[in-house]
């Protein structure tokens, strides 16, 4: 009985990163230009958006700086702009 636990629980670890794997396979990556950012502090930050349909508050996502991508947040959607919060300070320069 004390082998089988392993066993199982690594057949179970390998299971579900085949499940993320396909996940994220099947997930289609959406690009949306932003400009005009503004630093709203506490690591929050609001730009201008050309398109925002498929953008709902509460959706995790990555942002693409100088720095490379930073994972966000999308807060708020309204009004031509997007609020996003970060888990790093964005340069906005």
């Amino acid at each position: 009985m004390g082998e089988l636990l392993p066993r199982f629980v690594a057949a179970f670890k390998r299971g579900l990163e085949g499940e993320l794997a396909a996940m994220q396979a099947s997930t289609e990556a959406l690009a949306i230009p932003l400009s005009h950012g503004e630093d709203l502090g506490a690591l929050r930050y609001r730009f201008a958006l050309t398109a925002h349909d498929r953008l709902v508050p509460g959706t995790v996502g990555s942002l693409e700086t100088s720095r490379g991508p930073q994972r966000v947040a999308i807060e708020r959607v309204d009004d031509g702009r997007v609020t996003l919060s970060a888990a790093q300070a964005i340069d906005l320069e």
